[in-house]
């Protein structure tokens, strides 16, 4: 008898665990192991956040200057869930400039296929702000944005709403050298692209020249996610193009 009773007590508990309905954990901090990544982190859209997945650099060479100058710049092209904010991880609004005169707004979900056909970072914490740009510019431009035959000027004209160019060195002398060391001193603060080692690269910083060195430029190569640091006299060797603002930001 006492082996009945105990039999049905213990088969009672076990009934009240299952129907006790499991409690989740309300923290905003917490994320569940299956759930999404944010769409940043918590200081904002950062270069870093960019690895490149398709050619797509002619984007992301701006979209990595213009996260290193102001994050908020990034941000402003995010319309997301006012409760959520960057939490917001499956969906948000997404605006571009299309043909450099208004603004285009596009809806961009998340889909866990954008950590391995995007430039996501996925060695970090897979922010995919710059999947949703490269998405939302696709949607806008409706082509392919995987194309190594697009010019970085488009990009630039995405991101910004302003008139751009871009333009071949051509000649090898002096006046030349001088012309683009000028463009690469603007991009201090302005974004700034240029053809490099078979891609398009971010200039981050050009670093005037000194009594004991030549001038230094850091570029960010989306390709292989660092910064690039190089004298102008390399950088002139291999550069072909230039891409920039027509006026700087």
């Amino acid at each position: 008898m006492t082996s009945t009773i105990k039999f049905i007590f213990v088969l009672a508990t076990a009934f009240s665990v299952l129907a006790t309905p499991l409690q989740q954990d309300s923290s905003p901090d917490l994320v569940k192991r299956d759930d999404p990544p944010s769409l940043w982190g918590p200081d904002g859209p950062k270069k870093e956040d960019i690895w490149q997945g398709p050619h797509t650099d002619w984007l992301q060479c701006g979209a990595a200057k213009l996260a290193s100058m102001d994050e908020w710049d990034i941000r402003s092209r995010f319309s997301l869930n006012k409760d959520l904010g960057a939490k917001s991880r499956t969906r948000g609004k997404v605006e571009l400039y299309h043909d450099t005169k208004f603004w285009q707004q596009r809806d961009v979900n998340f889909n866990v296929d954008m950590l391995k056909d995007n430039s996501v970072n996925t060695d970090a914490d897979k922010h995919w702000w710059p999947a949703a740009l490269e998405v939302a510019a696709g949607l806008i431009l409706d082509k392919k944005v995987d194309d190594k035959n697009i010019n970085a000027v488009v990009g630039l004209r995405l991101l910004t709403g302003r008139p751009a160019q871009t333009k071949k060195l051509e000649g090898d002398n002096e006046q030349v050298r001088a012309e683009l060391w000028n463009v690469l001193l603007a991009a201090n603060k302005t974004p700034t692209c240029i053809w490099k080692s078979d891609r398009w690269m971010g200039v981050l910083s050009a670093k005037d020249v000194t009594e004991t060195e030549q001038g230094q430029i850091t570029m960010y190569d989306t390709w292989d996610h660092k910064e690039v640091t190089e004298g102008i006299d390399a950088v002139y060797k291999a550069t072909t193009y230039y891409s920039k603002l027509d006026a700087p930001l």
